[in-house]
């Protein structure tokens, strides 16, 4: 096979594109294209202007005058109107690829394009980056001014129709395909209720949660969020609801339904790639959806053409790779062309024995059941990480860091973590894979090796070849890798069978992922410990009233030593790292991945071992606290332990299968809650506070820590070029709680955190369970909770957002910048997600804000003049 040397970027993130080639030598300058116009403006004829901001020498050039102009849809390129400082040949090649990328129709004018022009501003260095690149970054002139209703509807859809591989697989949908096809499951007993009854409706549209279908996932439009915020026990059937509510979900002109009016389930690549190009040409906004599972309602957006990958190729079954470290293709300096060899090369790098490849619209029951066949045929070689619920896909949990408290990700990383390859369309329409093709060793305990360099392969036609535009690489493979994909997503629910597991959807912010290499970890079996036969402790126990608020501590100090202090209780480091926790659910998931806990590595012995401990444990502390020996006895033996193959089988035995086979999913179907705040509390705190720990979140549960941090997630996996928050890194729990009120943000959150830069919030919840209440204190006084009675709008310009509070100040805005460069147009659009300068969204786009015109004008004349501030991202 053909072999070459790939080329990739030699920035980091600080910069979005690397030059093909130089400008001419001495043209140092920096322009910036205005295309945040915020009212007509037009130059002296008629077109749109661009405007010098400053430059870095040569102050003597004359003022820009005009650049060209566009008319009837041809561009025209006028030489002698053009100043020095704006070379033709750049803007004539700018001009060129505007049109090749953001071809609007013919019939709209210039004039028209003034109007509509509402991207923020971006400037770019002439010495560094090339016309075509900047060009693409930038989206010259419009990078499209998208107006999403009138869009929709003046569109020729027959016209996308033809481009796809099944025209049918266009449909029209609107609030009554949300009522007639999705509602009706969730008017059954929760217990015959089904998530897969759910995610492959013709119209794509249906979400877990009846309310996820709404603006901010509230049917009810002039609510405020002390309304919205609902304490046990929630409703689980719809004659539970608040009549209001139910009247509000079934209405199907109710303004606040968030369905879009157009959905297309791409077959095939190309498929996605037609609609990227179709909705560029049309200004069209981009939702993303496989299942529906996000708790903030991003999985699609009213006024977007939603693209919903459940029906995309599946190759998970047939996807599954061995990896052979002493195969000679694996030490090449050089990779295929296609780079069909790295995946595995990187997973050897890694230590690990396998991979997967994961398409864009399969959810975690497939793939568990694909790694479950394989290993039923050869002798059980590999395990996957992944999240806790069926229906749920990689292609969402993943990005948002993806926590597996559940299936062995203190031992092996986070979602995030497992990814070697990412195969996507982005907002240029380049249909593009990529993954890291240079690292270096790092000293330690098996650490990953740190990514140096990445690079990617463009598919023309069919064929993966090198790129002709630079793309980003390095600034995707790390903006994706926990930057949410673009958008804020998670949630949790307390549901039946009282199973609490984690769910994600699909990514949307930075482009559409058609398919991602996971790697796959030698096989270790199931041991699931069960503490909710002890008294005292457990969901029962809270649920009676009976809950023993001192034992519960010691149990918990009990597993927080085994978490992260395993040598206090005579435990290895590697073996600290064998379980994991998902509230509400009593027990823990241990892996014997280290098979170091006996003699026979066949043995199953985790569960013994952590048995032993905790008697030995008990006996030590309870005397002194009063319990009477019956007690003790009683405490010490209370722990029990279910062997199982694997997750799915271990899930499949406890919840049973769906009617046709299914894995088993839970949460089921059921009403959206508001408790989703979810703080994550630093590893070296949560040892020595573990009262204050444990009475953040005992109003909602019995025992609220999340255990999927810690172990090896906090350096050991991590490549150092990934968007993985360092709160993330650093914690070792998760508190599943209620919305915090000051005693916390003024007494507690300074002793996890380090306030003292007020430019820099922390970053603070867990992001794969942020919940449109789950915004970090006011802006201007970091000690005072953001009011629960407060609306939508009046939080989103007072507090800091959930985006902040997830990311910290400063990984928030590098990611940001990365969205403006490369999606300038804000194609790709989510609720609460990056880049999303809309959370206003619920009470704006209801037209009910509880504001007085004067208000509203003067909070809009603010957001713009801090837009404009702001504006520069990756480019200033």
């Amino acid at each position: 096979m053909r072999r070459r040397r790939l080329s990739s970027s030699p920035f980091p993130f600080s910069s979005a594109f690397a030059p093909r080639r130089k400008s001419p030598p001495g043209d140092s300058r920096i322009l910036k294209v205005v295309a945040g116009f915020r009212r007509r403006r037009r130059g002296p004829h008629g077109v749109c202007t661009l405007q010098r901001i400053h430059r870095k020498r040569d102050a003597s050039l004359p003022p820009a005058t005009q650049v060209g102009r566009l008319e009837s849809g041809r561009k025209v390129a006028d030489e002698d109107k053009v100043s020095s400082r704006a070379p033709s040949s750049v803007f004539k090649e700018a001009l060129r690829l505007r049109q090749s990328y953001f071809a609007f129709e013919r019939s709209v004018s210039i004039s028209r394009r003034c109007d509509n022009m509402r991207l923020e501003a971006y400037s770019f260095d002439m010495k560094t980056f090339t016309s075509s690149s900047a060009a693409l970054a930038v989206g010259v002139f419009a990078g499209a001014a998208i107006r999403p209703s009138e869009a929709i509807s003046r569109v020729d859809w027959d016209d996308l129709s033809s481009m796809l591989s099944d025209p049918d697989s266009l449909k029209d949908t609107s609030p009554s395909s949300f009522v007639e096809e999705c509602l009706p499951e969730f008017e059954k007993p929760q217990s015959d209720r089904s998530n897969w009854n759910l995610i492959d409706q013709p119209s794509g549209v249906c979400t877990s949660d009846a309310f996820r279908g709404f603006v901010d996932c509230w049917p009810v439009s002039d609510a405020v969020y002390s309304e919205m915020f609902q304490p046990p026990p929630w409703a689980t059937t719809v004659d539970d609801l608040d009549p209001g509510l139910k009247e509000a979900m079934y209405d199907v002109d109710n303004p606040a339904f968030n369905v879009p009016s157009k959905v297309l389930h791409p077959l095939v690549a190309s498929d996605a790639v037609a609609a990227v190009k179709f909705a560029a040409k049309h200004r069209l906004m981009i939702s993303v959806k496989t299942s529906g599972h996000s708790y903030l309602g991003s999985s699609m957006r009213s006024n977007s053409l939603l693209l919903n990958t459940r029906q995309y190729e599946r190759y998970s079954a047939e996807g599954i790779k061995r990896c052979d470290a002493t195969d000679s293709q694996h030490m090449s300096d050089e990779y295929s062309d296609d780079l069909s060899d790295q995946p595995c090369r990187l997973a050897v790098a890694r230590g690990k024995p396998g991979v997967i490849k994961v398409g864009g619209g399969e959810n975690f029951g497939e793939v568990y059941l694909s790694v479950r066949e394989y290993n039923l045929e050869n002798d059980f070689p590999f395990h996957v990480i992944g999240g806790a619920a069926a229906t749920v896909s990689p292609q969402g949990w993943t990005w948002q860091s993806g926590l597996a408290g559940n299936t062995g990700g203190r031992a092996n990383g986070f979602g995030a973590d497992q990814v070697l390859q990412i195969e996507m369309v982005i907002a240029s329409g380049h249909h593009i894979k990529f993954g890291p093709t240079e690292w270096e060793e790092v000293d330690g305990g098996g650490a990953f090796p740190k990514t140096s360099k990445v690079s990617g392969v463009c598919n023309v036609e069919g064929e993966w070849k090198e790129c002709d535009d630079d793309i980003p690489f390095e600034d995707l493979w790390f903006a994706m890798r926990g930057g949410g994909g673009g958008r804020i997503l998670g949630f949790r629910r307390l549901v039946a069978r009282l199973t609490y597991l984690n769910l994600v959807p699909l990514l949307s912010g930075w482009g559409i992922v058609l398919a991602v290499y996971l790697q796959l970890h030698a096989y270790a079996a199931l041991e699931y410990i069960e503490t909710e036969n002890c008294p005292g402790l457990g969901v029962a126990a809270f649920l009676s009233g009976s809950l023993d608020p001192i034992l519960s501590e010691i149990a918990q100090t009990f597993f927080y030593k085994f978490a992260s202090d395993p040598t206090s209780l005579g435990f290895s480091e590697e073996q600290g790292r064998a379980c994991g926790r998902t509230p509400p659910v009593a027990g823990y998931f241990c892996y014997d991945f280290g098979r170091d806990f006996g003699d026979n590595p066949g043995e199953l012995v985790i569960g013994q071992a952590v048995t032993d401990a905790w008697a030995d444990y008990m006996q030590e502390v309870l005397p002194s606290l009063g319990y009477n020996s019956t007690s003790i006895e009683e405490i010490k033996a209370c722990l029990t332990t279910i062997q199982s193959e694997d997750y799915v089988s271990f899930a499949d035995n406890l919840f049973g299968t769906t009617p046709d086979g299914k894995p088993s999913e839970s949460p089921l179907p059921t009403f959206q809650t508001m408790n989703g705040f979810n703080v994550l509390i630093p590893e070296s705190f949560m040892l020595e506070n573990v009262d204050v720990v444990q009475s953040l979140g005992q109003y909602i549960y019995p025992n609220p820590n999340y255990m999927a941090f810690g172990g090896a997630t906090s350096v050991i996996t991590d490549d150092q070029m990934n968007a993985v928050p360092d709160a993330h890194r650093g914690a070792g729990t998760m508190i599943m709680a209620a919305l915090f009120d000051d005693d916390f943000f003024a007494n507690i959150f300074p002793r996890l955190y380090d306030t003292s830069d007020k430019n820099n919030f922390p970053g603070f919840l867990g992001s794969n369970h942020a919940t449109p209440l789950a915004q970090g204190p006011l802006k201007d006084d970091w000690t005072k909770a953001c009011p629960p009675e407060w609306t939508a709008l009046q939080r989103q310009e007072k507090c800091i957002s959930v985006q902040e509070a997830v990311y910290g100040t400063k990984l928030l805005a590098k990611l940001e910048a990365i969205k403006e460069a490369v999606d300038p147009a804000g194609m790709f659009t989510c609720e609460y997600c990056i880049g999303d300068k809309s959370a206003k969204r619920g009470e704006l786009k209801r037209g009910k804000a509880k504001t007085s015109k004067k208000s509203k004008a003067k909070t809009s004349k603010e957001s713009k003049a801090k837009s404009s501030k702001n504006g520069t991202g990756i480019f200033a």
